[in-house]
């Protein structure tokens, strides 16, 4: 966490046995706000919050939350205009995985580009860590607008500052990169 961020903002790098291949920045609400994709250079800002910003206060409080945005990504000279829609919703169901309950949550959003040509979309389950605001992972399907796949990056482990192996960066489970994040607690 860099204390020259905005209070509330989240980190989130994804990494695999090379290294980092992602960082994400989110603000307190989880809004997407800035991207770094290690291997190709990419870039991706938010451009406008948009008419219905991602907020984790309507989600943890109502149970679903829409979400309306645009993104600038650029690689190299090459700049692109993406509006990203999507809705969550509370299945109601929690998990308690190693120790930590997580509240599970039906996704799905598409990406399109200036054209309205769909360049990405996800449809599946992630869970939200309650007590960090943290948004993990689950079992999702996703599409490039090419190829469609599915992927399980439900979490398996839990490691938190000052246990063992919090600063190894190394997956332990599978082969797609992990996503690992912390944003310790305001002290007070």
């Amino acid at each position: 966490r860099w204390d020259g961020a905005p209070e509330g903002t989240t980190w989130e790098v994804s990494h695999d046995l090379d290294g980092p291949v992602s960082m994400h920045i989110y603000d307190r609400e989880f809004q997407w706000v800035d991207a770094y994709y290690f291997l190709s250079g990419t870039t991706e800002r938010l451009y406008e919050p948009g008419p219905d910003p991602i907020s984790m206060t309507d989600l943890l409080e109502n149970g679903e939350d829409s979400y309306d945005f645009t993104t600038i990504e650029q690689t190299g000279d090459e700049v692109v205009k993406l509006n990203t829609r999507g809705r969550d919703v509370a299945t109601g169901e929690t998990e308690v995985i190693d120790g930590v309950t997580l509240h599970t949550f039906n996704v799905a959003s598409e990406t399109r580009d200036e054209n309205g040509d769909l360049v990405f979309a996800a449809e599946g389950k992630q869970y939200v860590f309650k007590d960090e605001r943290l948004f993990m992972l689950g079992q999702e399907s996703y599409f490039d607008g090419q190829e469609r796949w599915q992927e399980d990056n439900t979490p398996q482990e839990f490691i938190f500052p000052g246990e063992k192996g919090f600063t190894d960066f190394r997956p332990r489970y599978g082969c797609n990169a992990q996503q690992a994040s912390f944003t310790p607690p305001v002290s007070q």
